[in-house]
């Protein structure tokens, strides 16, 4: 497409976005899937970085939901509430790693389960819950204590006499969203249209009865500041927050800091994720036994690591991407 033919989609896509994002945090009504709005928003970040000087003010890839109801107090966020970037292929994940790597090169990946929910901020003063707050844009978000309240399996008091910050995800079961539709079908209520926008109208709602109805759960993945409770690692954030009942998920993978493989033939450029290990003595055997290695073939260095290169030359495990 030409430059102007370029623009104008630009100013379409923030125009369908906004709308789309007006449906979901105001109204907790989408009209579009995550799918269809994904592949949108990449549409308009890669026009947005080839023209970075026609970026419209008002394009929603430079805030974060950025729609409160004016209905729910708002609060400020001591430390801004972002949210991650998505990737939609190795080569992404490739390039990220490729970017820590310019940063150090001693790190690990602990990566988590994520579950569609609402972001939520809790606030604990003294071991007491004392504030509940939506992401909102990042910035600014909800009140929505009365409503965090009802949640079960959020704790109330800590068992240490701690204030701190916990961010996690508020959701919704299927099982739950399945006995409730169950319920409203009979009523011959609007049904509720998943669990993600279910969760969402849950917490927002002015009346807290209607929340702890909804039978709301909450799991918690960063601790804000850790530093501040000698806390130096993701894994050890994780564990700090389970002594003090606060539900984590316990599917919590570390892998190594060298996850990728890429290979090479003629123009062609693949990209691996490669299997996570707990011994390092996997590596080695990676780089002894990747000296050479013949076209498309099954590299297996133990049998919980098997690799498929191409053209790979290595020497020691200090060469293996």
């Amino acid at each position: 497409m030409s430059r102007e033919q370029d623009l104008k989609r630009m100013e379409q896509l923030v125009k369908i976005l906004n709308q789309y994002n007006y449906e979901y945090y105001v109204l907790d009504n989408p009209t579009v899937d995550d799918v269809e709005y994904d592949s949108l928003t990449r549409e308009l970040k890669n026009l947005e970085q080839k023209y970075p000087e026609n970026i419209l003010p008002n394009t929603p890839t430079q805030k974060v939901g950025d729609y409160l109801k004016t209905d729910l107090e708002e609060i400020t966020h001591n430390v801004p509430m972002m949210s991650l970037q998505d990737v939609f292929s190795f080569e992404e994940l490739y390039e990220f790693d490729e970017r820590i790597k310019k940063v150090t090169n001693k790190y690990t990946y602990t990566c988590e389960l994520k579950i569609d929910g609402i972001a939520s901020s809790i606030h604990y003063t003294d071991g007491l819950l004392t504030l509940g707050a939506t992401r909102g844009n990042g910035i600014t978000g909800e009140n929505i204590t009365k409503n965090v309240l009802t949640i079960n399996s959020l704790p109330k008091v800590l068992t240490e006499h701690i204030s701190l910050e916990v961010r996690g995800e508020v959701f919704m079961k299927k099982s739950v969203l399945e006995e409730l539709n169950n319920i409203r079908k009979e009523r011959g209520e609007q049904l509720l249209a998943n669990v993600r926008n279910a969760a969402g109208g849950s917490l927002r709602q002015l009346d807290p009865n209607v929340t702890k109805e909804r039978r709301l759960d909450q799991f918690a993945y960063t601790l804000v500041n850790p530093e501040k409770y000698g806390i130096h690692s993701q894994v050890e954030a994780l564990d700090y927050l389970k002594k003090d009942d606060i539900l984590v998920l316990n599917n919590t993978k570390v892998y190594p800091a060298r996850l990728f493989a890429k290979r090479a033939s003629g123009a062609n450029v693949e990209i691996f994720l490669l299997n996570p290990v707990d011994n390092s003595n996997h590596w080695e055997a990676l780089a002894k036994n990747a000296k050479r290695v013949k076209q498309n073939e099954i590299l297996e260095v133990s049998p919980e690591l098997k690799i498929k290169l191409i053209d790979i030359e290595k020497t020691n495990k200090d060469e293996v991407p």
